[in-house]
């Protein structure tokens, strides 16, 4: 599975297989989100690993910063928007408020 998350050239299975991973919360599937969220070729992957980490790690300082990074840096505008979402989200999960 960390094979075909990390190295599959279809992103769908990139992104199934990250999913599935994601559910064992360790710090290299934490860290190979972050790789996904900011350098994946796909905009899916993207996508996904950025909220699969603002879901599962919204309090480890790595994750705002990944998203913040991708909500100013991604090519694509759609992933941006959503990673903005995102950092919102991270923003009030830490805070213990409700979603914007």
């Amino acid at each position: 599975m960390h094979d075909r998350a990390t190295t599959d050239q279809d992103p769908d299975v990139r992104l199934e297989a990250l999913r599935l991973w994601a559910a064992e919360a360790t710090d290299e599937v934490r860290d190979a989100l972050q790789e996904h969220a900011l350098r994946d070729e796909s905009e899916d992957v993207r996508h996904g690993a950025m909220w699969m980490l603002a879901f599962g790690w919204p309090a480890d300082p790595l994750t705002l910063v990944t998203l913040q990074e991708a909500a100013a840096a991604d090519p694509s505008e759609g992933v941006r928007s959503a990673a903005a979402q995102a950092v919102e989200a991270v923003e009030a999960i830490v805070a213990g408020g409700e979603f914007p």
